[in-house]
């Protein structure tokens, strides 16, 4: 028996942790798995480009024969989630599925402000950045880019 707590918001008997196997992708691909969905209706569209983007250094890394690089983790705990769990991909116990105590994001470290529309070329790093809103930016410390131009060296 599990006692069923409520807060103004509701009780949480169903609420799932966000599915993240980004660490088992060196083992899907030797098992033949050759395709991953991101369950991202939920989520804004900085998620699920962060996402998609750090699941597929891990894919090329996989192929490539590169080990798993453990800073993709530091890549999804920056982004809004409630909590984590790898599901089925892995043995745990039953508590680690769900999120008991809340019904929102646990982590909200990345915030999408806009994105880039022009290169500086000889210093090799963004130069102009079309912001998704007027008070987008706040801070400089945690700001960058979802995805980099091909011909972004930096």
């Amino acid at each position: 028996m599990m006692p069923i707590m409520e807060d103004e918001h509701g009780t949480y008997i169903m609420n799932s942790k966000d599915l993240r196997g980004i660490e088992v992708v060196e083992k899907l691909a030797k098992i033949g798995v050759d395709s991953l969905k991101v369950e991202g209706r939920t989520k804004s569209l900085y998620y699920v480009a962060r996402v998609a983007q750090s699941y597929r250094k891990a894919i090329h890394d996989a192929v490539a024969g590169r080990p798993f690089d453990y800073s993709l983790l530091s890549e999804l705990e920056g982004l809004a989630n409630r909590g984590y769990t790898s599901g089925f991909l892995e043995r745990h116990q039953t508590q680690d599925y769900q999120n008991y105590l809340s019904g929102h994001s646990t982590a909200k470290q990345s915030q999408y402000v806009g994105h880039v529309t022009e290169i500086d070329e000889m210093a090799g790093r963004p130069s102009k950045l079309k912001t998704a809103s007027p008070s987008a930016i706040r801070s400089k410390s945690s700001t960058r880019a979802a995805t980099k131009p091909s011909n972004w060296n930096k």
